[in-house]
């Protein structure tokens, strides 16, 4: 014998949320789902750490802050991190993107792990770093990410992006 339970949506207990719906073809939504999307509404080149996007595209939860550049884990569970800089270097010089994470509220932050350009014997390159990542955060972890090097990075809308969502 087989059980089945029919449902169209499922609410938190607490504030009548929509923790999840299912639509008539099967596809579940999950509107809570902590997500962020970042990015600087224009653009310039700067090399300033660490990197505060200025907007967002997606802010779900309020947990990207755009005055810090700060993430502010909501609930514990796996995330997918993603991001990427446009970057500009002359010959030996060099530029690094590193995710960083604190566990004491900001207080002091680690290096998670990074991606860097270094280009010898061109005058100068553009390219694009990027760095994607699954961490296994802690509510009130705190991520974020900073640049170092003597190059620089392009912090325009299209060029820069800092996004990341809860997977599981």
């Amino acid at each position: 014998m087989s059980s089945r339970i029919l449902v169209d949506e499922i609410y938190s207990k607490t504030g009548n949320a929509s923790a999840f719906a299912i639509d008539s073809s099967g596809r579940v939504t999950q509107p809570a789902l902590p997500a962020w999307s970042a990015y600087n509404s224009s653009g310039a080149y700067t090399n300033t750490s660490p990197i505060v996007f200025n907007s967002t595209e997606v802010n779900r939860g309020s947990i990207y802050s755009t005055s810090t550049g700060v993430v502010t884990i909501p609930v514990a569970g796996v995330y997918c991190i993603n991001c990427y800089l446009y970057l500009r270097v002359d010959n030996s010089e060099d530029g690094t993107l590193r995710l960083q994470k604190s566990t004491d509220g900001g207080s002091n932050f680690n290096n998670v792990t990074y991606a860097y350009c270094y280009p010898v014997g061109v005058t100068q390159i553009h390219v694009t770093v990027t760095l994607s990542h699954l961490l296994d955060l802690s509510a009130n972890d705190q991520i974020r990410i900073t640049f170092s090097g003597s190059g620089e990075y392009y912090n325009g809308s299209q060029e820069s992006r800092f996004s990341g969502f809860l997977l599981g």
